[in-house]
């Protein structure tokens, strides 16, 4: 019994279906968990090119980008924490395309709408079973919020 039987109770699936089946009620079962996490989370290609995204980063990006066509970056400007400009090359997100490895950096991001974003990004190389890398996953964790609390607080 895995983890997962008390989601998907075995005793339910008729005797007809396979663990194929079953395999694919998971994987739609976590499809739709991650699509309405709060936490900004998409995955790219080694190019850069947006191949999932969840509700979170369509608002974070004030866009619906093209699976497949748009890249991560795809409208946006980039700052460091302190508000200076960012190169997109310089973000956490190229950074771990470029070195496969994994960088956690507090950053700021404007959107299309021109809305500010003060996130901590976590990007998460991707590698297939021979070690290649084929994209990332990178969550995002937005902390504007908690920004502007204390920079209220710090105005008193």
């Amino acid at each position: 019994m895995d983890r997962f039987s008390t989601y998907f109770d075995d005793s339910d699936i008729s005797k007809n279906h396979d663990a194929e089946h079953i395999s694919i009620i998971k994987e739609e079962y976590f499809s739709r968990l991650i699509e309405f996490i709060p936490a900004i989370i998409y995955t790219c290609d080694v190019e850069g090119r947006i191949t999932y995204y969840n509700k979170a980063a369509a608002n974070f990006w004030g866009a619906n980008p093209k699976i497949g066509k748009d890249y991560y970056y795809t409208g946006w400007k980039a700052f460091t924490i302190e508000g200076d400009p960012l190169e997109i090359e310089k973000t956490p997100i190229a950074k771990a395309l470029k070195e496969g490895k994994s960088f956690n950096e507090e950053i700021i991001i404007e959107n299309v709408e021109g809305k500010r974003f003060y996130v901590e990004c976590r990007p998460k190389p991707l590698f297939n079973t021979s070690g290649k890398l084929i994209g990332l996953l990178n969550s995002c964790v937005d902390f504007t919020k908690y920004h502007m609390i204390n920079n209220k607080e710090k105005e008193k």
